[in-house]
This record gives structure tokens, C-alpha cells and sequence, in this order.
């Protein structure tokens, strides 16, 4: 017959101790780097930067050549202020494609598929918002 030996660890709680206090530490730190993630993305940049550059590309879809109209921007102008970003650079657009950048980290670009020639124009006198003028079909030929 054959005799097996088994030989138990010597102290089996302090292993299974080991093994928890790891599985807690990573759990700390994956939920600290989610909770940094959403709180940077709710209160950041990016979060105007995506909802501006989403509504002008909205209202160029639903204008026709020779309309004009403006867009209250204030919160954008005084993020970009405290970035120490020019005003005139927040808002691009080219190429059938809206860019709005808010500070030399960070752009958010969206597109939008009427295919006109817009211009956009910081509102020197109350420094609030943007014009923009949708000038005319571009041709695709």
C-alpha cells in the first residue's frame, strides 16, 4: 500500500488573510480610479465641450444658406478664461465638422451633414456668445 503524506500549511488563516486584504486593496483601488473617472468627466471640460459642440452641429443641420444665429456660451467662455485659452479659438469649424476646444488638453469635434460654409463669431461687445452665419451650399462636385 502506499502512504501518502499531506502536508497542511502551517497556518492556513494567515494565507487566506493575505488573500483578502489584496482582493480589498484592488477593490479600493478600482472603485477610487471610477469614482476619479466620473467626477472628472461631470464637472470637467469635456462635458461643455460635448454639449456645445453637439448643439451647434444641430442647429447648422436644421438652418438653410443665409441664416444667422447665436449661441449663448457664457459657461464655455469662462472655462476657457480660467484655462487661459483665447477666447476667438473655442469654437471651429471646418470641413463639415464643429470643433470646440476649451483649453490646450482637451477638444471634442462633431459633425454634422448639411454641407454649407458656416462662420462663427466670438460677440466682441457683450462677451457672451458666438454668431454664426451659415453662407452658402458648398459644391460637391
Amino acid at each position: 500500500m502506499c502512504q501518502c503524506i499531506v502536508k497542511k500549511p502551517k497556518n492556513k488563516k494567515a494565507t487566506i488573510l493575505v488573500e483578502n486584504i489584496v482582493f480589498i486593496v484592488l477593490n479600493i483601488v478600482f472603485i477610487s480610479i471610477m469614482v476619479l473617472f466620473v467626477y472628472s468627466r461631470a464637472n470637467g471640460i469635456m462635458l461643455l465641450e460635448e454639449s456645445y459642440a453637439k448643439n451647434i452641429a444641430l442647429l447648422i443641420d436644421s438652418s438653410k444658406p443665409g441664416m444667422e444665429f447665436y449661441l449663448d456660451m457664457e459657461k464655455a467662455i469662462n472655462r476657457a478664461e480660467k484655462e487661459k485659452w483665447p477666447i476667438d479659438q473655442i469654437v471651429n469649424i471646418k470641413d463639415n465638422i464643429v470643433t470646440v476646444k476649451l483649453s490646450k488638453n482637451s477638444e471634442y469635434s462633431y459633425s454634422f451633414f448639411n454641407n454649407v460654409n458656416v462662420i462663427a463669431t466670438f460677440d466682441k461687445i457683450n462677451k457672451k456668445g458666438f454668431y454664426f452665419y451659415v453662407d452658402k451650399y458648398l459644391n460637391t462636385t
